[in-house]
């Protein structure tokens, strides 16, 4: 028996030599600290952002879903700015002086910051707050939870340039094309999954509580204003509205978590991976891609299920490239 280990052991040892594996412990003594505010639930979630304008600085960006600003009496959330260059263990707040920001009703604990992602060195950023509410005109609905997106340049700035920075996946065509309640679009609670394509053009953001939180997926380009642009996509067919066309059952949370991939199905062709937490019992991964027929349709390629009841398969997704084929 100890001879059976001991050639084990030298099996795995030439194994990490050869394949020159290399392991590393953390280091917990010597470590950067960076701090908020008690309750506000400072961390939630995190980007590294490498600015390059107005100077270039290495930046962990850190939502704080439960924070206010200083000069708002709403608890609106906030998304800070860490220089990683800096001792200090405070941060920056992120000025959303936008005004249509500023005077929307809301706001208050619409929970911006519980996503913020970074599209790499030098370009954009995208910050959402899932639980925004819109004013309804239906009494059995007085407000709609759609949540909201804010795109920021590389600067943290929402832009004078002429370009949409407020992104709402269910819209105004969404709401007044069907009955605003929860089998539709009232409750479509967009951002808490949200991320750039792998494209490079094109920003992908998921609303988990549509068609009564079986979830969907949207695409849309980031520069929308040229005629030339391709329209947006989402799954169900914006065209249709028919959730019969996502094969997940209700309840599934599609959405809650996006990203994409240049070579996950087929060798440079974009793949966007969404997870749906509470699909089939026990979460499910969905890998979708542009309908080739229907051009304003994000069509289910595949889906995979969760190994175990409630296990929550899906709740976040990550996609590498680890043998760098592309």
């Amino acid at each position: 028996m100890a001879k059976h280990w001991c050639m084990v052991s030298l099996w795995i040892v030439y194994n990490l030599l050869v394949l020159n594996v290399a392991a590393f412990n953390l280091d917990t003594q010597n470590v950067l600290l960076k701090q908020g505010d008690p309750g506000t639930l400072f961390g939630f979630s995190v980007a590294f952002h490498q600015q390059l304008s107005p100077a270039r600085r290495n930046l962990l960006l850190v939502g704080a879903p439960r924070a206010k600003h200083q000069n708002q009496v709403n608890v609106t959330g906030v998304v800070y700015s860490c220089d990683l260059n800096s001792t200090s263990d405070r941060c920056q707040p992120i000025e959303f002086n936008n005004k249509e920001f500023l005077t929307s009703k809301g706001i208050n604990n619409q929970w911006m910051g519980v996503k913020v992602t970074s599209q790499g060195p030098g370009r954009n950023v995208l910050a959402c707050a899932h639980r925004y509410q819109e004013g309804s005109s239906s009494r059995y609905v007085p407000h709609v939870l759609t949540g909201q997106c804010y795109l920021l340049g590389d600067d943290l700035r929402v832009g004078e340039e002429e370009r949409r920075w407020r992104r709402v996946v269910c819209d105004f065509e969404h709401l007044s094309r069907r009955q605003k309640d929860h089998e539709w679009f009232a409750y479509c609670q967009q951002g808490h999954g949200a991320s750039f394509a792998k494209d490079n053009t094109s920003l992908l953001i998921g609303a988990p509580g549509a068609y009564q939180w079986k979830g969907i997926v949207r695409m849309e380009r980031l520069d929308d204003l040229d005629f030339d642009s391709e329209e947006p996509r989402e799954t169900g067919d914006i065209e249709q509205f028919n959730h019969k066309l996502i094969p997940l059952q209700r309840n599934s949370y599609l959405g809650f978590s996006v990203d994409s991939g240049m070579a996950l199905l087929k060798q440079g062709e974009l793949t966007i991976v969404s997870g749906a937490p509470r699909g089939g019992y026990s979460g499910q991964v969905a890998f979708l891609k542009t309908d080739p027929v229907a051009r304003r349709n994000l069509s289910v390629e595949l889906v995979l299920s969760g190994p175990g009841l409630a296990s929550s398969f899906g709740y976040d997704v990550a996609v590498l490239d680890l043998n760098n084929d592309g």
